[in-house]
């Protein structure tokens, strides 16, 4: 099985009494709700901190860095041919929910309007978990349906505004066009060569491919060195453990900003250091390829939680040497 490789601070650039003070910070910051931080630097692992009865196999709900793991299988299925392009209209996918009769915009939506978040969609966000149309798709027996009634209040692919109705719609044109769901793809392609371990899920309310949703939970949960291996498979330009999982033309147009500091459910750093996932909670996924390094940042998650990116600007990139 494929395992990354401990390695010392000194020896990878980084500044040990820098790095150590990790703990300090967290305390002094009083981060309580901080449960693991990993430092993967040229390729080894080389710094990991664990809190409240935590350790390297303890696995944390991703929340919105679920939208960078999605965005992986997308490059696996254009890879393996599963997906012939990303110029795909829905209207070509879900025919039946989206058309010109619906929504004239509907044509110019594409799988590439869904990855960047340009659908033009009428969304109203909540805070946290009371987010209400967000229930509305949840309690609702046809959510397409919802989706597909939703005023286009933006022309598509001219406006970013991140919401909830793109990556639902894309797990769910997905699964229409392989006829596997992103967890299928990611474990038939990924997960058995790079050695990640998890469970089935779903993204989206509900399922044409699992009927039954009490065999799947409806989160991705993954441990600090398995959402590691993600952020190593786009430093690497797609290929990990000898293996060319996605191309690294894929790696390059996601990690690109396309509108708003945003790439393909990747959030591209303002001054072009790097990429980051992001998900409520707390959970982080940063990439620097300047620095070959990747950082994970993992909390309780919990309304409280806030994203803890301070540990990076204030202590880990200050210790690079």
């Amino acid at each position: 099985m494929f395992e990354l490789l401990n390695g010392e601070l000194a020896e990878n650039g980084l500044d040990e009494a820098l790095i150590h003070s990790i703990d300090d910070f967290i305390t002094m910051n009083r981060y309580r709700l901080m449960r693991s931080v990993l430092i993967v630097k040229n390729q080894k692992v080389v710094y990991e901190w664990y809190g409240d009865k935590c350790n390297r196999s303890t696995r944390h709900e991703l929340h919105s860095v679920e939208k960078s793991v999605t965005s992986t299988a997308i490059g696996i299925c254009l890879k393996n041919n599963l997906i012939r392009s990303l110029d795909i209209p829905i209207t070509e996918i879900f025919p039946e929910y989206f058309n010109d009769e619906a929504n004239v915009f509907h044509k110019l939506i594409t799988l590439k309007t869904l990855l960047t978040m340009t659908s033009g969609f009428y969304w109203r966000d909540g805070p946290h978990l009371n987010d209400p149309m967000r229930e509305q798709l949840k309690r609702s027996k046809d959510w397409l349906q919802v989706v597909a009634d939703c005023d286009v209040v933006d022309v598509p692919n001219t406006e970013f505004k991140y919401k909830i109705t793109d990556i639902y719609l894309l797990n769910a044109c997905i699964e229409r066009l392989t006829g596997k769901t992103v967890y299928d793809i990611l474990n038939e392609y990924m997960f058995p060569y790079v050695g990640i371990k998890c469970e089935p899920f779903i993204i989206t309310p509900s399922s044409s491919v699992y009927r039954d949703l009490c065999c799947v939970k409806n989160c991705i949960e993954l441990s600090a060195i398995d959402l590691a291996k993600f952020g190593l498979l786009y430093l690497n330009h797609g290929k990990l453990n000898n293996q060319q999982i996605i191309s690294a033309e894929y790696v390059d147009e996601a990690t690109a900003a396309h509108i708003q500091n945003y790439g393909y459910y990747w959030w591209i750093n303002e001054d072009g250091s790097g990429y980051r996932g992001l998900g409520r909670g707390g959970q982080e996924l940063h990439v620097y390829p300047e620095f070959d390094m990747v950082v994970v940042l993992q909390a309780q998650d919990s309304p409280r939680s806030k994203f803890y990116t301070p540990i990076i600007t204030d202590v880990i990139l200050k210790a690079i040497k």
